[in-house]
């Protein structure tokens, strides 16, 4: 995700996020999936994929708003796919801090092109996908974070 605006930016490189919370509007959709990456190919594909496996898929180009704009949403996601193959920030960190400021945050699957970012989130015991992988290994992964989620 490449577009932060300047200010967002400088928070998260002094490792913090802007303070954001749900608002208790929304109600968590229960087979509704964020996703976040700023290619529209993958949002694409994935989008399809998890269509046919009967999710309702919301598409983020990422940037500086997103965050805000899905917590103040009458829908919450069930399941967060979020790309932080160039994150402004230590991945772990920007997790924790993401968390943090997201009292309602569903559970988050990371897809990264980063081999250094995959393998610290995966000793950090999140769920993370290296990029290219295959859209059958992002749907098992989906449902095994889902049905342990529960």
């Amino acid at each position: 995700m490449s577009e932060y605006s300047t200010s967002s930016r400088d928070e998260m490189k002094n490792g913090t996020l802007p303070y954001l919370e749900n608002k208790g509007r929304g109600r968590r959709e229960q087979n509704s999936i964020l996703l976040v990456d700023d290619r529209p190919d993958i949002c694409d594909m994935l989008s399809q994929a998890l269509t046919m496996k009967g999710y309702r898929v919301i598409t983020s180009a990422g940037g500086a708003g997103w965050l805000e704009q899905v917590i103040q949403s009458d829908d919450l996601p069930v399941l967060l796919l979020l790309d932080l193959s160039n994150p402004p920030v230590d991945a772990a960190t920007f997790l924790q801090h993401l968390r943090a400021r997201w009292l309602a945050a569903p559970a988050i699957i990371i897809m990264t092109t980063s081999k250094r970012i995959y393998e610290q989130l995966l000793a950090a015991g999140e769920h993370v996908l290296q990029k290219p992988f295959r859209v059958r290994d992002c749907l098992a992964e989906v449902e095994r974070v889902l049905a342990g989620s529960q």
